[in-house]
């Protein structure tokens, strides 16, 4: 019977105590688990977040490639000219009419988006006038041709060459 007692007494002594030290930290250790856990969902959320705005730059760089964010005339009339020359035709006139800015009733303005046009002419033959208007139309830039005028041109050699009068509109953005 002493040992029963001496045993108890033991426990209630030495056990008790040490038993409640343990539960304490087993309580730490789950707040801590559980803290770090909110930093994960939380490092994983600023993640995402940053990914989306990551997506929100490529789109804004995407749409200044085809809405450029300033005019640049002479990017264009570099790129008109240019598609002239590698379809074979010759560039005869271009002539650059930047349109008013002051308001959407007054000007072909709105939405914060400006025209830039450009009255074009030039000559060539009619299969090389179509991969010229089929490469303005796949252009990085947008354009509308509009305007369209067709005349024979007379050509020494007999070839069939014409005379191709439009309007090129292209758009910018507008602070």
């Amino acid at each position: 019977m002493v040992f029963i007692i001496a045993s108890m007494a033991a426990f209630s002594y030495l056990i008790t105590p040490a038993y409640g030290d343990i539960n304490d930290k087993r309580a730490e250790v789950r707040s801590r688990q559980s803290l770090k856990d909110d930093y994960e969902k939380s490092l994983d959320q600023i993640k995402q977040l940053k990914d989306k705005y990551q997506s929100v730059i490529e789109s804004k760089n995407n749409i200044s490639y085809i809405l450029p964010p300033s005019h640049n005339t002479a990017e264009v009339v570099n790129q008109i000219s240019n598609l002239a020359a590698v379809n074979r035709l010759t560039l005869d006139s271009l002539s650059v009419q930047r349109e008013s800015v002051r308001g959407a009733s007054n000007s072909r303005v709105s939405n914060g988006v400006a025209t830039l046009r450009f009255n074009v002419n030039i000559t060539g033959s009619y299969e090389n006038f179509r991969t010229y208007l089929n490469n303005l139309e796949t252009n990085i830039n947008l354009m509308d041709v509009s305007d369209l005028k067709i005349g024979v041109e007379s050509a020494a050699g007999g070839g069939n060459s014409f005379s191709y009068t439009f309007t090129i509109d292209t758009y910018y953005q507008v602070d």
